[in-house]
């Protein structure tokens, strides 16, 4: 790697990390999984080279890519994004979290605008497709299920189903879950919505089936996750 670069590693490959001189800086910045609970929705609607890298690492297990590789190659717009990120996470100021994860999203923005070229817009896969599907679900979690997200992109229900199978692993009942409990997090921390209505709108039907579902994903009551995850509590 030369000076500016920047390399986005899939959190599961194994890597080690050597400078070739005392004098070189190599900042080493780690995404917690909980960052992509208040930025699923801008994530996965992107549809582009780092949001499918992402989706494909974090659900679908997929290994053929570990890395993204983005060389300098004049971006100083890059370049500047992540000297303000890494200015955020050493200073720690107030509010730094929430700058820190604004600074990422454009950072990202930013390489995608710099790497994008004619044949990758002209090179749609079959991943893609599948991540409109991802954006439908979490766009309707109120009242989305099988048959109506089969019947929005014309398949049939059991395709459907094999799908999330094959690009996550997991059930479309797991899938969804999994997305209701990511978005109840951000309505946890960052509104004001009683229980009850954060369980109405994430389509659960009752707030104890809510609290059964959220206690066995996180170990703690939606009410113990708010006092200690809300927007305004001290930032450690």
């Amino acid at each position: 790697m030369s000076e500016g670069d920047i390399c986005i590693l899939d959190p599961y490959v194994i890597h080690r990390i050597d400078l070739e001189s005392e004098t070189d800086q190599l900042f080493h910045i780690m995404i917690k999984t909980a960052l992509f609970q208040s930025a699923w929705l801008n994530i996965v609607s992107r549809n582009d080279i780092i949001s499918n890298f992402f989706i494909n690492a974090l659900f679908a297990g997929d290994r053929k890519q570990s890395y993204l590789f983005f060389p300098h190659a004049g971006n100083t717009g890059a370049q500047s994004i992540a000297q303000s990120l890494i200015i955020e996470l050493y200073e720690k100021k107030i509010g730094y979290q929430r700058a820190a994860e604004s600074y990422m999203d454009i950072l990202f923005t930013e390489l995608v605008r710099g790497s994008r070229t004619s044949d990758e817009d002209s090179q749609r896969t079959a991943g893609s497709s599948f991540c409109r599907v991802l954006d439908y679900v979490n766009r309707n979690l109120s009242d989305v299920n099988l048959i109506s997200v089969a019947e929005e992109f014309h398949y049939h229900p059991k395709y459907l189903s094999s799908l999330f199978t094959k690009h996550t692993g997991k059930s479309f009942s797991e899938i969804v879950q999994d997305a209701r409990l990511r978005q109840s997090c951000c309505y946890l921390q960052y509104t004001e919505l009683s229980i009850e209505e954060i369980s109405a709108r994430i389509g659960y039907q009752d707030r104890s089936s809510f609290n059964r579902s959220f206690r066995r994903a996180y170990q703690m009551t939606p009410t113990q996750y708010r006092l200690q995850h809300r927007a305004g509590a001290p930032e450690k």
